[in-house]
């Protein structure tokens, strides 16, 4: 396979579609790992949630194994298109492919479109012998280049699809470690640091200053959690009610969670009971919110409730 192809593709060269920039994405700069010195040339590495900062279950509809998975939740793909972005901003990458790694199929489409896009030839099927050449070519170029693998599920999507190459490199996101292939560098990424999540809500608030009332101590009672933080400012932004406001009913709600079980619910298990959509999860002199359920949070943007 040769870049120097019949439809003489335009370098640099893009593949797949990066998921937008949240207007308020935080880039964490204290609790960020630190991508550009975590992935240089030749490295994998893999963005999962820290489940060693996780915080506890609540009993109910809650507990559900995919309900706990958007309420630990912690930005990793905006954060992995951030540094797309930034590294192709920068001119610091000749080819980005994105890739939704949530399937085989997935990744073998988006092995066929990147094999499209680098050789300007359309390809008549997403089979594995394309995406052997693709590899092949990602091992033996020069070109600088970066795959992002979103989401990653289970590692046998991946079985034999891995890519690698001296002159590249590849960040992976994952809601569980499980699914990263032992060996490979985790970076794991857990609570905002309190002037993080400061500025993530405050930034969010921006348009009405006067909402900010009570953003330090409302930001102290999420424990600073991203899924928490999005949940809350959505609501604030879209009701009459400030941060003090919001506060004082998440503190009552909180209370009314734990007499019903033996933890301490998590920021995020409260804040969403305020988004079920029901007239009933809010104070009956307060608008309630009519946000769809379930949220749909993969980590993908802050603050859309959107590995």
């Amino acid at each position: 396979m040769s870049d120097a192809a019949p439809g003489r593709p335009s370098w640099p060269i893009r593949s797949g579609t990066v998921p937008s920039l949240a207007k308020s994405i935080s880039t964490r700069p204290e609790t960020s790992p630190g991508l550009a010195a975590a992935l240089p040339t030749g490295a994998t590495v893999a963005l999962v949630p820290d489940r060693a900062a996780a915080p506890a279950t609540c009993p109910g509809p809650l507990a559900a194994p995919n309900a706990q998975d958007w309420l630990r939740s912690s930005g990793k793909t905006q954060l992995a298109a951030a540094f797309a972005e930034s590294l192709w901003e920068s001119g610091g990458v000749d080819l980005l492919v994105w890739i939704e790694a949530t399937s085989r199929a997935s990744v073998l489409s988006g092995y066929a479109a990147a094999t499209a896009a680098v050789t300007g030839r359309d390809q008549a099927s997403s089979g594995e012998s394309v995406a052997a050449q693709f590899l092949s070519w990602l091992g033996e170029t020069s070109r600088s280049w970066l795959v992002v693998l979103d989401d990653l599920s289970d590692p046998a999507n991946l079985d034999g699809l891995w890519p690698a190459g001296l002159a590249g490199r590849v960040l992976v996101t994952s809601a569980e470690a499980a699914a990263v292939p032992t060996g490979m560098r985790i970076l794991p990424l857990g609570a905002f640091s309190l002037r993080e999540a400061i500025g993530y809500l405050s930034g969010r608030l921006a348009a009405d200053p006067d909402k900010r009332h009570g953003v330090i101590e409302l930001t102290e009672d999420l424990d600073s959690e991203p899924v928490a933080l999005a949940q809350a400012s959505a609501l604030i932004v879209n009701t009459p009610v400030s941060c003090r406001e919001y506060r004082a009913h998440f503190v009552r709600r909180r209370e009314q969670l734990a007499e019903s079980s033996s933890a301490r619910p998590s920021a995020a298990a409260v804040t969403w009971t305020f988004s079920l959509g029901r007239r009933s999860s809010w104070p009956a002199d307060r608008p309630s919110c009519c946000w769809p359920w379930p949220p749909r949070w993969t980590g993908t943007a802050f603050p859309k409730p959107s590995s």
